[in-house]
C-alpha cells in the first residue's frame, strides 16, 4: 500500500497539485472527508491503481489519527508530506 501512497505524492509534485487540491477533487459530497468509495475512486483517476476494498480500508487505518474511519484534509496533508519527505515506511501500513 505504501507504493500507491508514493505514487500520489509523486503525481501530485509533477503536476503541481497540493494536498488540499486533490482534496477537494476527491471528496465529492464536499463533507469535509474523504471515505473509502472517495479514496478508491481519487486513486484510481490519480495514478491509476485499482484497489481492492481491503487495501483501502488498510490505508484508511493506517493514516486515520482521529479514529473516524474516513480521512480528512489534514489527514491527507500528513499523508503527502511524509511520502514527498520518505518519512513512511512499509511498517505504517502493516498495522
Amino acid at each position: 500500500m505504501l507504493g500507491v501512497m508514493k505514487k500520489l505524492a509523486a503525481y501530485l509534485v509533477e503536476h503541481n497539485i497540493s494536498s488540499d487540491e486533490i482534496f477537494e477533487q476527491w471528496d465529492k459530497n464536499s463533507d469535509g472527508y474523504i471515505d473509502g468509495p472517495e479514496l478508491h475512486k481519487g486513486l484510481h483517476a490519480s495514478v491509476g491503481d485499482f484497489l481492492s476494498p481491503g487495501q483501502i480500508s488498510t490505508i484508511i487505518k493506517a493514516f486515520d489519527h482521529n479514529g473516524d474511519s474516513r480521512i480528512d484534509v489534514e489527514e491527507l496533508r500528513k499523508i503527502i508530506d511524509d511520502c514527498i519527505d520518505g518519512a513512511l515506511s512499509d511498517v505504517e501500513l502493516d498495522g
